[in-house]
């Protein structure tokens, strides 16, 4: 059987990563729904310059520790603790908001899903933007997203 490109790609970044991971911390931020939770991953090592940032969505259900490696076992997209530290950029994974069936998610804007949150997700990933280009000299010019399942949706 041929292993998928993504099964290669894990792999390859599994190899690829040291032992050490960035530094995670939790945050907060003020939005017109209320305070909204995030993890950021800083790296350990000084790096010259602005960095670039990824921001990492949980799914529907999920959380960013979960997302991150911090719960429920070793997530996949937990690689990014470790590319953070090695390649010197800064990884943000937001929280969703309770949604009508009491598990977190985010509002990715489908009309066909009864389970999403009436949040601004799109506001609070722009204020999430905004807020790490000023304190954590990122690059507006190389910020990534990506996610698993609602947060892939809201990629």
């Amino acid at each position: 059987m041929r292993a998928s490109a993504a099964s290669l790609l894990v792999v390859a970044l599994l190899a690829a990563a040291p032992g050490r991971a960035a530094t995670l911390s939790s945050q907060t931020l003020s939005r017109p729904e209320g305070e909204r939770q995030y993890l950021v991953a800083t790296p350990t090592v000084a790096t010259p310059g602005k960095r670039a940032l990824v921001i990492v969505l949980h799914g529907h259900g999920g959380s960013a520790a979960q997302a991150l490696g911090q719960r429920r076992g070793q997530a996949p997209l937990s690689l990014w603790l470790s590319i953070a530290d090695r390649e010197g950029i800064v990884v943000l994974a937001p929280d969703g908001v309770q949604a009508a069936d009491h598990q977190a998610g985010r509002n990715d804007c489908r009309e066909d899903s009864q389970d999403l949150p009436h949040s601004d997700d799109v506001g609070f990933i722009r204020a999430l933007l905004d807020e790490a280009v000023q304190r954590y000299r990122v690059d507006p010019q190389r910020v990534y997203l990506i996610g698993m399942s609602n947060g892939g949706m809201m990629s």
